[in-house]
């Protein structure tokens, strides 16, 4: 049985569509992430750049341009694992690898460390 009550609920619709807890888990945490990303925008005032887009994409390029500005910048590869971990979930309605899994945890308590203090 799920720790997730909901879960149960969903999963008629999750195995319809081939998908697994591990696909649930990593859309919430990339859902997590997105509301992160905008709590962070909107507590360091960011803005976006006049005549671009204001989508998650840009948000998150703002947000860790302050970041590296405020000498505390993100972990290098973070903003690629993350679109690339989006597309694949998200997007495209497939598993992340382990790897992908770890990256999203990974990165989502970093996100909530950046935009907590």
């Amino acid at each position: 049985m799920s720790p997730f009550p909901v879960l149960s609920e969903l999963k008629p619709v999750l195995d319809g569509l081939g998908l697994t807890e591990k696909w649930w888990q990593a859309a919430v945490s990339l859902s997590l992430v997105e509301l992160l990303v905008d709590k962070g925008v909107e507590r360091f005032n960011l803005k976006p750049t006049p005549g671009h887009n204001w989508d998650f994409y840009a948000k998150l390029g703002k947000l860790a341009e302050y970041r590296k500005k405020e000498a505390q910048p993100f972990d290098e590869p973070m903003i690629g694992a993350l679109k690339g971990a989006r597309n694949i979930v998200i997007h495209s309605g497939k598993e992340p690898t382990d790897s992908g899994q770890r990256d999203i945890m990974k990165y989502l308590k970093e996100l909530h460390r950046a935009v907590s203090q």
